[in-house]
């Protein structure tokens, strides 16, 4: 299953083949996106778009030149939890209303590279 990817994003990969990870903040209602930085180990940056509501309750296909990233392959980390594709659900239930502006998340994609 793929995920539906619909606002830009810059994403760092670490270095390794096998991970892409970012840091993530909350801009507004319903999205997150990647503070700023640059490449990291001559990887040049990739962009790719999500939208957090659609992201959570709503799992699509990839478009553009993002490729295909497997949500089985997500797992999120907020506030000291990790969240998988199997427990996305609670954390929009539990914890969605505590994701606010500014905050920030920690996403990565494991063995997506």
């Amino acid at each position: 299953m793929a995920i539906r990817l619909d606002r830009p994003v810059t994403v760092r990969r670490s270095g390794s083949t096998d991970s892409v990870n970012t840091w993530a903040r909350v801009e507004d209602a319903g999205t997150f996106e990647e503070t700023s930085g640059d490449s990291v180990y001559g990887v040049s940056q990739r962009e790719f778009t999500v939208r957090f509501i659609p992201f959570l309750t709503a799992l699509g296909a990839t478009d553009g030149e993002v490729g295909a990233f497997d949500i089985s392959k997500l797992e999120i980390v907020f506030e000291g939890h990790v969240y998988t594709a199997t427990n996305l659900v609670e954390l929009e239930r539990r914890r969605y209303h505590r994701i606010t502006a500014g905050r920030r998340l920690y996403y990565r994609f494991i063995g997506s590279g």
